[in-house]
Formats: C-alpha cells, sequence, structure tokens
C-alpha cells in the first residue's frame, strides 16, 4: 500500500517498507502449527508431543489486528518529526531545547486483565511488520552506514526505579546493536538516575 504523502522524503520512514493492509497484517501476526500425520494421531505418545505445539496456535482477534494497527500508525507516526535533514531533529538528539511548540510523541497504552496476551500481541505486531535493526548506507551527518532502531521490548523492572528502567535499556539497546555505547555510564557506582535515562533518550532518538 502505497504510504500518505505526509511520509514521504523521509528516509526513517521510507525505510519500514509499505503500510500493510489489514489483511496483511492478520495473515503475518497468525501463527498456526503443522497438521499431524496420521501416525501421529494414532499414537498415543506422538499425540501428547504434538498437542504441545498447540501453544504456537495464535489466531488474531479483533482486539489483535487493532493492536497491529495501531503499531503501524504510531512507529510511522513517531518518525514523522524526525526528519534527519531537519535542523530541529539534530537538535532533538544532541538534547538542546526547542523553541516554539513540539509535536506530540505518539504514545499507546493496553490494558487488560493480566495475562491476556498483550506482551505477546504487541511483540507480533511488531515483529510481523517491521525489521527491528534497519542499516542504511548512507545517513545525513553520519559518516558510513547508519543502523536505525526501530523498536526495543524490556520488562518494566520490579523497583520500579528510573535508574533500574534506564539500566535495562541500555543493556538491550547495546545488545540488540551489538554496541559497547553504554559502558562507561552502566559501569559507575552513583549515576544520577536522571541523567542516565537522558543518555540513553539521545542515542534512541537517533
Amino acid at each position: 500500500m502505497k504510504p500518505p504523502s505526509l511520509f514521504s522524503g523521509n528516509p526513517l520512514i521510507e525505510a519500514l517498507g509499505p503500510i500493510q493492509t489489514e489483511s496483511e497484517i492478520r495473515d503475518r501476526m497468525a501463527r498456526t502449527p503443522p497438521l499431524p500425520t496420521p501416525e501421529e494421531v494414532s499414537r498415543r505418545e506422538l499425540a501428547m508431543h504434538r498437542l504441545n505445539s498447540l501453544k504456537e496456535l495464535n489466531v488474531v482477534t479483533v482486539d489483535a489486528l487493532k493492536i497491529g494497527l495501531t503499531v503501524s500508525i504510531a512507529v510511522r507516526e513517531g518518525y514523522r518529526y524526525r526528519h534527519p535533514a531537519d535542523p530541529k531533529t539534530t537538535a532533538l538528539i544532541r538534547g538542546r531545547p526547542l523553541a516554539g511548540d513540539l509535536p506530540e510523541t505518539p504514545m499507546v497504552s493496553i490494558v487488560s486483565v493480566s495475562g491476556m496476551g498483550k506482551s505477546r500481541a504487541i511483540s507480533r505486531a511488531l515483529a510481523s511488520q517491521f525489521e527491528q535493526i534497519i542499516e542504511h548506507p548512507t545517513y545525513p551527518g553520519v559518516v558510513g552506514t547508519f543502523d536505525q532502531l526501530v523498536y526495543l521490548k524490556v520488562d518494566v523492572p520490579g523497583t520500579g526505579k528510573l535508574i533500574d528502567l534506564a539500566r535495562a535499556l541500555m543493556i538491550e539497546t547495546d545488545r540488540v546493536l551489538g554496541t559497547e555505547e553504554f559502558n562507561e555510564m552502566l559501569s559507575l557506582r552513583k549515576p544520577a538516575p536522571m541523567a542516565m535515562f537522558n543518555a540513553w533518550l539521545r542515542v534512541a532518538r537517533r
């Protein structure tokens, strides 16, 4: 599907690929284990093993499809105001204050009873539509290649502390990108929580 004209010319959005139709999102999010052979059906010990594969089954519900569509919109909108050719983007990355009204950053909340499959639906919605890392051979203001980190998934730490969240984000970012960007800050004995989070945020905004 051709993207809206407001996304044109932004390499961060164009690299995400075409916008998928609802049918494409549903098909890519769905999971169906292979059918058992006649022998596996007739033999009890084999049938028991095949029953375990039912955990792979994923029927895309109406709510799950809504999550898929919402993720598609949120990811692209997140890049809409971060055009690499815009000086404001460079200022934002470097943590400089921006004058004037700032566009609202898209945020999505999914709330339901524990165990309903929220995390799995979000993970499948992301993985079925986007590569987690996209390599750009050339990129404005960068010498050499540039890795675009499309999404990152971490669990909120049980402590509820900002410093532990920042630490988890840094560790996962380095793991996914194969870098050691945060080694120095992670080695500090008593880093300031907000400074640590802002250090991660500067990298996340790239």
